[in-house]
């Protein structure tokens, strides 16, 4: 997947058509499971989705290709563009965190809890804990990947992703009694 990314940037950066097409293809639906846990409202998903493929457009030709991880690039960018719409509904006070019904949900085979449960639990985990937790959840990245995005150590990074499903734990347990 890495080399597909990079080779996908190179085609951005050299002003190939597809390129942006697919790459939208091959990380869009997981970008947008990873950003829309991060601020629950569909439209904002959107917004942010689009705004990290149009920075991505606009920084390929800066981003050199046999530096660092192409995919943590692209996540780093969707997780600040995340975190500013975070800042930015703080600053309004007027957060909207209800649930929009029929988005993506998180697949759980654990017997009688619903995915609805799951995601509510969720957004319960304190942002700076649930970050770290759905990249390595959601996205399968590294310790040392998620250790770069966030300018965290390693070590920190572990026990942030420990205290997130503790709390996911505790939580999913407190709603089956």
């Amino acid at each position: 997947m890495e080399t597909l990314l990079k080779e996908l940037i190179v085609g951005i950066k050299k002003g190939e058509p597809s390129a942006l097409e697919k790459l939208v293809l091959n990380v869009g639906p997981m970008l947008f499971s990873f950003v829309f846990r991060i601020l629950y409202n569909h439209q904002d998903t959107e917004d942010v989705l689009q705004e990290t493929f149009t920075i991505i457009f606009k920084k390929a030709g800066q981003k050199n290709p046999t530096e660092g991880s192409a995919r943590s690039w692209i996540y780093s960018i969707a997780k600040n563009e995340a975190l500013r719409v975070l800042r930015k509904r703080k600053a309004d006070k007027n957060p909207d965190d209800s649930f929009p019904r029929g988005e993506q949900k998180v697949p759980t085979t654990t017997g009688n809890i619903e995915p609805e449960d799951i995601d509510q639990a969720l957004k319960s985990v304190p942002i700076d804990l649930r970050i770290p937790f759905l990249m390595k959840e959601c996205l399968d990245l590294t310790y040392e990947e998620i250790s770069l995005l966030t300018d965290k150590d390693k070590s920190l990074v572990a026990q942030e992703i420990f205290r997130a499903r503790k709390l996911l734990r505790e939580t999913l347990e407190k709603h089956r009694t």
